[in-house]
């Protein structure tokens, strides 16, 4: 099955850290729509300043370079939103707020930006799914979408 042109997508940092540090192979569908422009991936200058910090997680072990690299990749593939912080959605609807205050400005940003879904691996933030007006899914869960 065909991915829609332009499924609007926001990714959490780890799930961005899961396609473009480690090319997940759980994941072609998506990496696939996202190469060839059928999935949309939004940011703003706060998750993409987040993106940004975790590259540099000693963790990762990721040399100055990797890191630049992988962020310029991350620019050059995403779309910026520009008007994000929005805590209430279209109808006068409060955006509930995620146990994990780090983790609220993905929620904004997929309700500012109408996106189809918020994909992400946090518990936190998939316990709030039937909460808001977008599906909050794991990769997995959008994998399986794309395969139809």
């Amino acid at each position: 099955m065909m991915t829609p042109p332009n499924l609007c997508v926001v990714m959490d940092s780890n799930v961005l850290i899961t396609l473009l540090v480690f090319e997940d192979p759980h994941y072609p569908r998506i990496a696939a729509a996202w190469h060839d422009a059928r999935l949309r991936v939004t940011t703003n200058i706060a998750c993409a300043a987040e993106f940004k910090r975790v590259l540099a997680y000693r963790q990762l072990k990721l040399a100055g370079e990797r890191q630049a690299a992988v962020y310029a990749e991350f620019e050059k593939r995403t779309h910026t939103f520009a008007d994000c912080g929005k805590s209430v959605m279209e109808g006068g609807t409060v955006l509930p707020r995620c146990a994990d205050e780090d983790d609220q400005k993905f929620l904004e940003l997929a309700a500012a930006c109408a996106a189809d879904c918020l994909v992400t691996g946090d518990r936190a933030l998939l316990r709030l799914a039937r909460r808001v007006p977008f599906a909050i899914v794991t990769a997995g869960q959008l994998e399986r979408r794309l395969a139809g």
